[in-house]
């Protein structure tokens, strides 16, 4: 079974995303700041990182930073989440190694599951 780290802190959007991809054979591993994130890199064994850009704690950009830092990390998918507007944003993640985006504004689940089958 494959595990995904969603980082989000919009319980909302977690719930949702958590319910839907756990319907697809998915462990989802949720944390809703970014701290909690890297420390379960460091525990878990992820196939996946689910990051939200607004992500509370520690920038999604350093986030990323330590997890390209990282040996082990580095070629971990990274998918974004981000909010409408930040294009110069969601270039910035695809140059620290994000491998798609997903817009918040226009939130569907099923976008997300589509997404991820395509990253596996």
């Amino acid at each position: 079974m494959k595990t995904i780290l969603l980082l989000e802190d919009e319980k909302l959007i977690a719930d949702s995303l958590e319910k839907r991809l756990s319907e697809e054979g998915y462990r989802l591993l949720v944390k809703n700041r970014a701290e909690g994130g890297l420390k379960a890199l460091e525990e878990e064994e992820i196939h996946l990182v689910i990051l939200d850009l607004d992500i509370s704690g520690l920038s999604a950009f350093s986030f990323l930073a330590r997890k390209n830092n990282h040996p082990q990390w580095k070629l971990l998918p990274t998918l974004v989440i981000s909010n409408a507007g930040e294009v110069g944003e969601l270039s910035r993640a695809k140059k620290q190694g994000a491998v798609d985006w997903v817009l918040k504004t226009e939130f569907n689940p099923e976008e997300i599951v589509q997404k991820v089958r395509n990253i596996f």
